[in-house]
């Protein structure tokens, strides 16, 4: 896992450093093009059925459900949520409970009708095809919504004393909404293409993962993160491999993981002393921290000359120097 993260973040300083030299040109919207595609990918590997890492199952299955797993890992008795409801069968929903009784009945009959829609012989779900998409949708929307509004909450509540009104804005934030939205329309289109998918071919097949994966994956657009696009596109070369690594296609390297660790983590570092505008700001808050500021503190208004604008973040600072210790530094008139 630890290797899995430095790669990732070495990746993103290697794309950052090729896109300064010019080598490579940033895509609109490249991020959600690449996650689309990194889903696209890992949804495929889902319905070949053992291809996927157990972590990368369990993510996939919260996300989309039990019912899109493949048959042989299918849990018995199990639809996309707790109270699943057979064609006829008069349930409330929970939410209803404080409303007046005759909004209640509307409700609990309108729900119960989508229910009761058609849904194709193929699909496992137990309820109506529209019903299974709009509930995966609502749900995750609330799970989204409610993930970012708590954590804007927590960053509040150190102002919210002076500034009363900053929980009213935490709780409203766009952001929540963004998190939301992306993560309804992906629970929520995955499932309606691949619903559609089976109703057109008559049939179930890995390439509809592959096709409903990427459709699902453009819902990247409402909440765009370069470091989350690259994450799901490494998670889905790491499981590439590993299967490449089963069916005997590439070798298995001892202690793999250790030298894939060093590596990246060398790209990094590199990147942290030459080009530290470079790096990821949270990490590299995250290495200022661990150092005690030392990175932070270092002269590179003298790595200017390699050319890589070493000294971009801090542009201002030049240490206090000893002068009986830096005659060089003296003989070229910079102390």
């Amino acid at each position: 896992m630890l290797a899995l993260y430095t790669t990732n973040l070495a990746m993103e300083v290697l794309f950052n450093m090729c896109k300064q030299r010019g080598f490579v040109s940033p895509i609109k919207n490249g991020e959600v093009l690449l996650f689309a595609a990194a889903s696209a990918i890992i949804f495929f590997l889902l319905r070949k059925g053992n291809c996927l890492t157990k972590d990368a199952k369990s993510a996939l299955k919260l996300l989309v459900g039990n019912s899109e797993m493949p048959a042989s890992e299918q849990e018995s008795n199990q639809d996309t949520g707790p109270s699943s409801s057979h064609p006829g069968q008069q349930d409330s929903p929970s939410f209803t409970q404080f409303l007046p009784k005759m909004l209640q009945t509307t409700i609990t009959n309108f729900i119960n009708r989508l229910k009761d829609l058609s849904k194709h012989s193929l699909c496992l779900h137990e309820s109506s095809c529209l019903y299974y998409s709009l509930e995966a949708f609502l749900r995750r929307f609330f799970l989204g919504y409610t993930i970012q509004g708590f954590i804007n909450v927590l960053r509040a509540l150190s102002s919210a004393f002076s500034n009363p009104g900053e929980i009213p804005r935490a709780l409203y934030h766009k952001d929540n909404f963004s998190l939301g939205l992306f993560l309804g329309f992906y629970s929520g289109l995955f499932r309606s293409i691949s619903c559609l998918l089976r109703r057109l071919r008559n049939k179930d097949n890995p390439i509809h993962g592959l096709l409903a994966g990427f459709i699902a994956g453009l819902s990247a657009m409402f909440y765009r993160s370069k470091t989350l696009s690259l994450y799901l596109t490494s998670k889905a070369a790491e499981n590439v491999f590993f299967k490449l690594q089963d069916l005997k296609y590439l070798p298995i390297i001892p202690h793999g993981d250790v030298l894939l660790y060093a590596l990246t983590t060398s790209v990094v570092l590199q990147a942290a002393v030459f080009e530290p505008h470079q790096i990821r700001p949270a990490y590299w808050k995250f290495l200022c921290g661990l150092t005690g500021n030392k990175f932070a503190l270092m002269n590179r208004k003298l790595l200017d000359v390699s050319g890589t604008q070493a000294s971009k973040l801090y542009p201002d600072y030049w240490p206090q120097y000893d002068t009986r210790f830096t005659p060089n530094l003296q003989a070229a008139g910079l102390v």
